[in-house]
């Protein structure tokens, strides 16, 4: 039959019931499109997340090469980081800080202070204080930074050269230094801090050093 007037006739309005499953039926669909993907990538990083860190500790040290009293490389390698710490003096406080930290395969382990990232410190000697795991503290210890601008920090393990009084560097975990230069004409000292998040590292470098002669 055929509209009169030539008006269409309104539809009948969707029962309620109806409009709920629809809506339902909707929200579903939407949100596993939405959830399903983010828990598959919940899955996968915590499946992959302990391999990928370590992966990070493993890769963390960068290798050079020492060179001779020419400036020519040799075939001896080091290996070394870059942290991130800060420094003050009388004319700044909490600057950055870059620290250099090498480890050699003859067992010593230096570092290099960056006043700014870039001015290299040089010809200090510290009184150092270090905290482990936010609660042990040595508080004897010393740093002396030579004209060439590197300081001993450490020796290796078991070597003849270690130093009993530096048990941190082989402990582990969590390490805070702070520097405090020894001034002999007195005036306000400069002071650098920096952390090594997991003293560990040490060892890892040295069995990576150990590796590369075999």
């Amino acid at each position: 039959m055929q509209p009169q007037n030539g008006i269409k006739p309104t539809p009948p309005p969707i029962k309620r019931s109806r409009a709920k499953k629809i809506i339902l039926i909707s929200l579903c669909v939407l949100g596993g499109i939405i959830v399903i993907p983010i828990a598959f990538l919940l899955i996968l990083a915590l499946f992959f997340g302990g391999s990928k860190e370590k992966q990070n500790e493993e890769s963390i040290w960068s290798e050079g090469y020492l060179t001779d009293d020419f400036g020519a490389r040799t075939k001896e390698k080091y290996l070394y980081l870059d942290l991130v710490g800060s420094f003050s003096n009388s004319a700044t406080t909490n600057s950055n800080l870059r620290v250099r930290l090498t480890v050699e395969k003859d067992s010593t382990i230096e570092i290099a202070l960056y006043e700014y990232g870039s001015e290299m410190v040089k010809d200090q000697k510290h009184s150092m204080k270090v905290r482990q795991n936010d609660s042990t503290i040595y508080q004897n210890e010393h740093l002396n930074i030579r004209r060439n601008g590197w300081g001993y920090l450490a020796y290796k393990e078991n070597k003849r050269h270690m130093c009993d009084k530096s048990p941190y560097i082989y402990v582990g975990g969590k390490t805070e230094f702070l520097l405090t230069e020894e001034k002999d004409y007195g005036g306000v000292p400069s002071t650098y801090q920096f952390t090594i998040e997991d003293m560990s590292i040490i060892k890892d470098a040295f069995n990576k050093l150990n590796q590369q002669e075999k």
